[in-house]
């Protein structure tokens, strides 16, 4: 008895002269288990390791050819189908070892493989249909619609031009600050494109021209000509709305007057 428990001891042992019992495969892992999108075909991934000596490996699973098995580094590289992150952020391969004098001859190990994005999309500049607006135009009105976006990338409205310009989907709208030609003949606005597969935001300025009123106003109010530079003041509703005048003095800046009799006729823009 004593001598069989030595010889057993000697062949776990690998003692010289002992018979090496069979092995067991182990799981495998990789070194590391994760890859770029984009990266080209070919590339090293990571290696395998507890593989036993003398066994096969065997690539059953290669999620769909986007990996293979770099037998003589005894690791795993990029295969040639593309690797994209918005398609999929893991992906999961199946290696089988072989290895006839073991155990268990085959043992599979799935290895999931991370994707990491690559912020490779690149923003392209704005474009607004119309860039003119009329002073008269009511807060929600349309002045243009922003084409040019890229695609998955979301607008936002950095400046309206102290809220005189809205963004309403993809469109610049009038604001619910009042547009006054003479205050402000030009708005400028900036409006932001966001995208999470870009590495920075894109802004884009857009001037719109502001249209004055030009109606040709004609007031006629009944005054004493020896009373003519006395102010007088007054409004007339045009379309838009009310547009407010002053005049005062002979004549005020913009307004022609003519008298006959009792009578004055005011004829112009007056703002």
């Amino acid at each position: 008895m004593t001598l069989l428990l030595a010889q057993l001891k000697m062949l776990t042992t690998g003692s010289p002269g002992g018979v090496v019992l069979p092995a067991t495969l182990q799981n495998l892992t990789l070194s590391s288990s994760s890859v770029p999108e984009n990266t080209a075909p070919g590339a090293a991934i990571g290696l395998l390791s507890g593989r036993t000596p003398g066994s096969t490996i065997t690539l059953i699973d290669d999620a769909g050819n986007r990996f293979a098995l770099n037998g003589a580094a005894n690791g795993i590289v990029t295969g040639l189908t593309a690797l994209n992150f918005e398609a999929g952020v893991s992906h999961s391969i199946i290696v089988e070892e072989t290895l006839a004098t073991a155990v268990v001859p085959t043992r599979q190990s799935t290895i999931a493989i991370t994707v990491t994005n690559v912020l490779d999309t690149i923003l392209s500049p704005l474009s607004l249909s119309a860039t003119t607006i009329s002073e008269a135009a009511a807060p929600g009105a349309v002045i243009g619609a922003l084409g040019g976006t890229t695609a998955g990338a979301s607008p936002s409205l950095v400046d309206g031009h102290g809220g005189r310009v809205a963004l309403i989907g993809t469109d610049l709208v009038v604001g619910a600050t009042d547009i006054d030609a003479l205050a402000t003949p030009t708005l400028t606005v900036i409006v932001r494109q966001t995208h999470p597969d870009a590495a920075l935001p894109l802004d884009t300025t857009f001037v719109i021209d502001v249209e004055r009123v030009n109606a040709s106003l004609t007031v006629t109010g009944t005054l004493d000509p020896a009373q003519f530079n006395v102010a007088y003041s007054d409004s007339l509703t045009v379309s838009g709305g009310t547009v407010p005048y002053s005049v005062s003095g002979l004549p005020p800046y913009g307004i022609s007057a003519t008298i006959i009799g009792g009578t004055i006729s005011f004829t112009g823009t007056p703002r």
